[in-house]
C-alpha cells in the first residue's frame, strides 16, 4: 500500500453546537477536507477491526479501544509488551500512535454494564458505552437526575453525562402512505438477492414497502426490539428491482457508494442523509452503546445540519464509504448526538451493501 503523508495542518472549521443551520458550500468543502485527512486512520482502524473478526474476538484483552484526531488513529493498550504485535498487524500504516492504558475495553464494558445494571431500577439512567480516550465507561443519565447520579455513582472508572431521550425519527402519521415514514439507507443483495436496508422500527416482518406509490420489497429481517443488537430492516426487493449503489448529498445531487466500513472509529467524521432533514455532518463520539434495550448503536455528535423525524434508516456514509443507518436523536445543553446501527451489524444478519 502507498504510504500517505500525514497532513499536520487541517482545514479551519467552524463548529457551531446549536446545530441549527442548513449546510453550506464552503461547510461541504472544508468537511471534504477533514474527512481526506484522517483516510489513511480510518483505513488502519478498518484494518484492525478485520483482524480481530478473523479471530473471532470483538476486541482482545489486551485492546484498549481506539480513536481518531487529526488524522491520527490512537492504538490503546494495556501492555507495553503487545505493541509489536499490534505494529506488525498496522505496519503498512504511518498514521498510527500507541498509548499504554491501565484499562482494557472488556473491562470497561463490564464495569459499566454492572453499573447500568444496579442502578436501572432506579429509572434515572438512559445508556452506558465506553469513553476510549478517557479509559473509562461512561453512564448517561436523564439531566434532572445528573447531580444525584454523581454523587451516588463515584469511581474513577466511570464517567457520568447527562443525557436526553433518544427519539427515533421515523414520522408516522395515520393515513400516511408507508415510504413516507422512514428514509432508504441503501440497496444491495439479502442471501444472493436484491434488498434493501432501513431503520427497524414503526415496521414490522412481512410488510409491504412502497416508493413512490409502487411496492419494492417485502420486509424479511425486522430487528427492533429489546436485548438485540441494532435498528435495522432487510427488504427483499420485489421483481424488477436491483440494487444501485447511488445515494444522495445535497440539493438532489448523488454520488456513489464505493465502499465500506464496518465499524467507524471514535473520532471519525461521517455524512448522514435524512429524507427529510437532508446532508448533515457529525462525528463519532461512541460505539457500543446500549439504550432503551437496544445494543451495539453508534453515537455522534451533530457538528452542522438537522436530524428530524423521518429521517430513520438514512444513510451514514465516510466519504463513499457506507457506514450503517439513522436509528434516532437526543439534544441535551443544546447539543445533538445522533446514533445510527454500524453496518457491522447489519452485515452480520446477512445483508451487503451495492458498491461501485
Amino acid at each position: 500500500m502507498k504510504r500517505k503523508v500525514i497532513a499536520i495542518i487541517i482545514a479551519l472549521f467552524v463548529v457551531i453546537v446549536n446545530s441549527s443551520f442548513r449546510v453550506s458550500a464552503n461547510d461541504e468543502m472544508n468537511f471534504e477536507n477533514m474527512v481526506n485527512d484522517q483516510a489513511e486512520a480510518c483505513e488502519a482502524h478498518e484494518k484492525l477491526i478485520a483482524w480481530f473478526n478473523q479471530r473471532g474476538v470483538q476486541f482482545p484483552n489486551d485492546f484498549g479501544g481506539d480513536y481518531i484526531d487529526n488524522g491520527i488513529l490512537h492504538v490503546l493498550l494495556t501492555t507495553e509488551e503487545s505493541v509489536n504485535m499490534y505494529n506488525d498487524i498496522l505496519k503498512d500504516y504511518v498514521a498510527v500512535k500507541y498509548e499504554i492504558v491501565p484499562k482494557s475495553y472488556n473491562d470497561l464494558m463490564k464495569k459499566a454494564r454492572e453499573t447500568f445494571e444496579r442502578y436501572e431500577k432506579e429509572g434515572f439512567v438512559l445508556s452506558f458505552s465506553v469513553r476510549i480516550q478517557k479509559n473509562c465507561g461512561v453512564i448517561y443519565v436523564k439531566e434532572e437526575s445528573y447531580q444525584m447520579a454523581k454523587n451516588l455513582i463515584v469511581t474513577d472508572e466511570i464517567l457520568v453525562e447527562p443525557s436526553g431521550e433518544i427519539k427515533e425519527e421515523a414520522s408516522v402519521v395515520a393515513g400516511s402512505t408507508l415510504n413516507n415514514w422512514v428514509t432508504l439507507g441503501g440497496s444491495g443483495t439479502y442471501n444472493g438477492a436484491p434488498a434493501f436496508i432501513t431503520c427497524g422500527h414503526t415496521l414490522s416482518g412481512g410488510m409491504s414497502i412502497t416508493y413512490g406509490g409502487s411496492t419494492i420489497g417485502t420486509v424479511c429481517v425486522n430487528v427492533h426490539s429489546p436485548g438485540v443488537s441494532g435498528d435495522y430492516s432487510i427488504i427483499s426487493a420485489a421483481s424488477g428491482y436491483t440494487a444501485t449503489s447511488s445515494v444522495f448529498t445535497t440539493s438532489g445531487n448523488t454520488t456513489n457508494f464505493t465502499g465500506y466500513q464496518y465499524h467507524p472509529a471514535v473520532g471519525t467524521y461521517l455524512y448522514k442523509y435524512g429524507r427529510v432533514s437532508g446532508q448533515a455532518f457529525c462525528q463519532v463520539t461512541d460505539y457500543q452503546v446500549t439504550s432503551n434495550g437496544f445494543t451495539n448503536i453508534v453515537k455522534a455528535k451533530l457538528i452542522s445540519g438537522y436530524s428530524q423525524g423521518g429521517d430513520s434508516g438514512g444513510p451514514y456514509r465516510n466519504g463513499t464509504s457506507f457506514c450503517g443507518v439513522h436509528h434516532g436523536s437526543g439534544t441535551i445543553n443544546g447539543i445533538t448526538y445522533v446514533y445510527f446501527t454500524p453496518y457491522e451489524t447489519i452485515n452480520g444478519a446477512g445483508f451487503s451493501i451495492k458498491t461501485n
